[in-house]
């Protein structure tokens, strides 16, 4: 199986892979979107999840996940969007879509 782009995670590679493969234009749009949420969100991890809830062929989605307090990280989701992101989604439909997520200790969970 090959490796996902650097400094994503997932807890489904199988079901990722197969997205990406069958949406490859993806691909160079998650290696550059990595570096944009590093400078917006230093530290945080992106995890990739397949969700096929709302899209037909389902949608991929990057969420970021950060200890930022809930108004801080919707304001640099915005300044992300504004940097980089809405020009992007217009190449990707809806095949990919970033979102926010907190991290476990945050939720209470380990």
């Amino acid at each position: 199986m090959k490796e996902l782009p650097e400094d994503y995670y997932t807890e489904d590679a199988e079901a990722v892979w197969e997205f990406l493969q069958a949406h490859p234009h993806l691909l160079s749009v998650l290696v550059e979107g990595r570096a944009v949420v590093a400078r917006h969100f230093p530290g945080s991890q992106v995890v990739l999840m397949v969700d096929r809830r709302n899209e037909p062929d389902g949608q991929l989605v990057a969420y970021i996940r950060t200890d930022l307090e809930t108004d801080a990280a919707l304001e640099r989701l915005n300044a992300f969007d504004n940097e980089w992101w809405l020009r992007q989604s217009f190449g990707v439909k809806c095949d990919l879509l970033f979102n926010l997520s907190a991290r476990a200790s945050e939720r209470g969970q380990r």
